[in-house]
């Protein structure tokens, strides 16, 4: 248990890096590792449980203090899109438990 938990951690650090690249990369234009970055975002999104997927995109969302809202929005829709490129059903229902929840 203790080791699952610390790989969801380390796990979720990795995602927070992928989109904080992504989100940068998106203000000016989209580089070359744009596509990669994002493959590499949707295959560790993939492990996670529903639960774990709202965890990282609440914690992505509240770690965004000197953000802008134009920032916000893409790093919320750049999550949502990644959700949904997992295929998973895990996904799915994060998914849908954040539309519900109005998030």
């Amino acid at each position: 248990r203790e080791q699952s938990q610390e790989s969801f951690v380390e796990r979720k650090e990795k995602i927070t890096r992928l989109c904080d690249e992504l989100t940068r990369g998106l203000k000016e234009t989209i580089s070359e590792e744009a596509p990669k970055t994002f493959i590499k975002l949707v295959m560790k999104l993939r492990q996670l449980s529903a639960e774990q997927l709202k965890e990282v995109y609440q914690e992505l969302k509240s770690s965004k203090e000197q953000t802008t809202k134009e920032q916000d929005s893409e790093t919320r829709k750049l999550l949502v899109d990644a959700f949904s490129m997992t295929g998973t059903e895990e996904a799915l229902k994060a998914v849908k438990e954040l539309i519900n929840e109005k998030k």
